[in-house]
């Protein structure tokens, strides 16, 4: 199939809804989208300052006529975290983690179905520096409620791994930490489909699990209860504390004009 670059600007409705996604005042400017075998939007941060998350609206036209509008949201936040533990600097440029002043990246829209056209709207840009734009009050909730379910997620499986090092029968902590994750995570999501997106419970099974799946990664010894084990899970409880912490300081957040 052959590809086609054509600026986000579209005819009769789209045109409007592109050229509004546009704007200059706005920190993501979408660049263009290419179609072909793969649909892909080119966003640019025009903002001048580095992202640390963003909300848009994707709306997709179909050659069968059909139309579907969904939300996307990337979360920079947790590998903005893990470059800081590392210790390496979080200053502007210097390889972040973050979603770079003057950067592209691509949106991927592919859908299994033939996509006629697309636009991409900016709902909700949030800054390394604490600040937002919002245009969309719900994208910026949906960003929040994400931040705040990595947190619950944390802080449960600070209780559980502690639960579990507590008790000296316990052969494999770690194991027993990760097991009540993952029940909590299946009761969760099996009591919380109804939930709204910007609800953190809606988003913390998903949380739950990535976390145990972390904590599986302990070392263990088929003689039972290792200090290697402990040293590894008492890490990742001082880990958490201090994710949990700059994690809850990027929510809040105060928001700036377009």
């Amino acid at each position: 199939m052959a590809i086609k670059v054509l600026p986000a600007v579209c005819v009769s409705l789209m045109l409007a809804l592109a050229c509004w996604s546009q704007a200059p005042a706005v920190g993501i400017q979408v660049s263009s989208i290419t179609y072909g075998e793969k649909v892909t939007a080119h966003l640019l941060n025009a903002s001048g300052k580095d992202i640390s998350a963003f909300a848009v609206q994707c709306t997709i036209y179909y050659s069968d006529g059909g139309a579907t509008v969904s939300e996307k949201i990337i979360d920079y936040l947790p590998a903005m975290i893990s470059v800081e533990q590392a210790g390496h600097s979080l200053t502007p440029d210097n390889g972040s983690g973050a979603f770079l002043r003057d950067a592209v990246i691509d949106l991927d829209l592919t859908d299994p179905k033939t996509i006629e056209q697309a636009s991409v709207n900016v709902e909700a840009i949030v800054y390394a520096d604490k600040t937002a734009q919002v245009r969309n009050r719900q994208g910026l909730r949906n960003i929040l409620a994400l931040r705040q379910a990595n947190v619950l997620a944390l802080e449960t499986a600070n209780e559980y791994i502690s639960k579990a090092l507590a008790d000296p029968q316990e052969q494999h902590p770690s194991e027993m930490a990760a097991k009540q994750l993952e029940a909590y995570a299946a009761t969760l999501k099996s009591t919380g489909q109804n939930l709204s997106m910007d609800d953190p419970l809606a988003h913390e099974p998903l949380s739950l699990t990535n976390t145990a799946k972390l904590i599986r990664q302990a070392p263990q010894s088929s003689i039972g209860r290792t200090r290697e084990e402990e040293e590894y899970l008492n890490n990742f409880i001082t880990e958490h504390r201090a994710r949990i912490a700059a994690i809850k300081a990027h929510t809040q957040l105060q928001e700036v004009p377009q």
